[in-house]
């Protein structure tokens, strides 16, 4: 079970490859997989794995799956929807959450 969805607008200045980051907050009693999954306007849906729980606090994590995701994109205006983490069932206090999401054209940003 999914606890929703979100869509944020926003506008590209240039084309580039771009990276997502995000503050992520993975409670110690979730289990995994951690995951919340996300697409550009015009993409499939992709995983984004959040690692394991931190110790009940905010860290920025980079997107990624299987490796960090980056993804050539067009000047213009675009969107961003993220679909909620899955529920291991102890109800919502234990969905992993998403605050402040960051999109960059520097490789070496770190939040």
């Amino acid at each position: 079970e999914n606890s929703g969805s979100a869509v944020a607008n926003f506008s590209i200045p240039c084309e580039d490859t771009w990276y997502l980051w995000a503050r992520a907050y993975v409670p110690m009693a979730y289990n995994p997989p951690n995951t919340f999954s996300f697409a550009l306007d015009w993409g499939g849906f992709t995983t984004w794995d959040l690692g394991p729980p931190t110790g009940n606090q905010w860290d920025w994590v980079q997107a990624a799956g299987t490796s960090d995701w980056s993804e050539v994109i067009p000047a213009g205006d675009h969107g961003l929807t993220v679909n909620g983490g899955a529920s291991s069932g102890g109800g919502t206090s234990d969905h992993p959450y998403l605050g402040t999401v960051v999109i960059t054209n520097d490789p070496a940003y770190n939040p």
